[in-house]
């Protein structure tokens, strides 16, 4: 998948781009970003859904245990920090998950304001 989304490099650094061009670059590098977000995006969730539902079982256990009160402050800060951690998470799983769905007219809007995408890198 990143030897597809590399083959487009030299499409990028290209003068003088036409907009069929452009709008065939478009859609084959949206294909890809959508296929590679696909197929890694659902099980990172779940791996990392996982593993935050095991820290914070645990965190969970170790406020339940703590005798100090010290420990027990230490112990809820750390499971504020486990569900701030999971929200943010989320948040940036379904903003990497709409980028992907709606790349292509992500890359429409954007090569439309320098007439070519090699503007863009420069």
């Amino acid at each position: 998948m990143i030897t597809k989304l590399l083959s487009f490099l030299p499409m990028l650094l290209a003068e003088g781009v036409d907009a069929e061009q452009n709008s065939e670059w478009i859609q084959n590098i949206s294909a890809s970003i959508q296929s590679i977000v696909n197929v890694i995006v659902w099980p990172v969730i779940t791996i990392v859904a996982t593993i935050g539902v095991v820290y914070a079982i645990v965190l969970g256990v170790n406020y339940a245990k703590a005798e100090s009160s010290d420990d027990r402050e230490n112990a809820k800060k750390r499971i504020i920090n486990v569900v701030v951690g999971a929200l943010l998470m989320i948040v940036l799983m379904i903003a990497l998950y709409l980028f992907a769905r709606y790349s292509e007219q992500i890359f429409a809007w954007v090569s439309g304001f320098g007439g070519s995408t090699s503007r863009l890198l420069r």
